[in-house]
């Protein structure tokens, strides 16, 4: 019964947690789309010069960047409170901590994202899939690879 309890506990504060990340995601994904959507007409009719395809890079690192901020805060609110809950020595972070922890993360994360992401617009720019792959493998690694080191994080912080 104390198992449901704490789930019931967990999933109502990763809900409540929740609705304003994904507001400011929307708001990432608007102004990001708005940047990049011009860009984005004239890829697909043809007319794409080198300034649209700047634009799409933008909007798309803008909207990139605010998803991960955004979902790494999903994470780091339940799991900040699991870590308070098992340890006796660890104070729950407040709701805006989360927020500047999942920043940190970002920031601290950068040289991998960067490097996943430049591969990706390496492959694009000279039309090699395998770069692409690549840098989506890479990204993707980074992105599983980030809930361990939350975890991390959360317990020596």
């Amino acid at each position: 019964m104390e198992a449901s309890v704490a789930i019931l506990k967990y999933g109502m504060i990763t809900i409540l947690g929740m609705i304003p990340a994904f507001i400011v995601m929307m708001i990432g994904f608007t102004i990001g789309g708005a940047i990049a959507g011009q860009g984005m007409i004239d890829a697909f009719s043809g007319a794409s010069t080198g300034g649209s395809m700047v634009t799409v890079i933008i909007g798309g690192l803008i909207m990139m960047i605010t998803m991960l901020i955004s979902q790494i805060q999903m994470l780091t609110l339940p799991l900040s409170y699991a870590v308070a809950d098992s340890r006796d020595d660890i104070a729950r972070m407040g709701y805006l901590d989360t927020w500047k922890t999942a920043g940190q993360v970002i920031v601290e994360c950068l040289p991998g994202f960067g490097g996943s992401m430049i591969l990706m617009i390496l492959g694009l720019a000279i039309e090699s899939s395998g770069l692409i792959i690549i840098g989506v493998v890479l990204f993707y690694v980074m992105v599983i690879g980030i809930i361990p080191y939350i975890v991390k994080k959360l317990n020596t912080s």
